[in-house]
């Protein structure tokens, strides 16, 4: 009987120890900073924004209000924490707005998406 009982134990725990892991939540990589636009200058089409950390040179940012997409910014500086310059690549823009950051991560020389 003890012969049975310890079999059994021994098969349980080989079997618990066998199992996998859940997978992960899916993450998206690097999550999107948020932000506000602080000022807009329309004559030079530049925006200056307050990040939670601030993007890198070449990043791309939605602009919202609301829920509602209201233009598209590129961050080429100047950078100082926690103030970002960005230009206007297309729509309005106004102060107060939410950024979200598209990260872009470029892909080696002579390679195409």
């Amino acid at each position: 009987m003890t012969d049975k009982v310890l079999l059994w134990t021994l098969i349980a725990c080989l079997l618990a120890g066998c199992r996998t892991p859940p997978p992960p939540p899916e993450t998206r990589g690097i999550p999107p900073f948020s932000g506000t636009i602080l000022r807009v200058n329309h004559d030079d089409a530049t925006v200056i924004a307050s990040c939670t950390f601030l993007p890198m040179r070449g990043e791309l940012a939605k602009v919202f209000r609301g829920d509602q997409q209201t233009g598209t910014v590129i961050f080429n500086g100047p950078f100082r924490p926690p103030l970002a310059v960005g230009d206007i690549l297309n729509g309005a823009p106004a102060e107060g707005e939410a950024i979200l950051l598209e990260r872009l991560i470029p892909l080696p020389d002579g390679q195409e998406q």
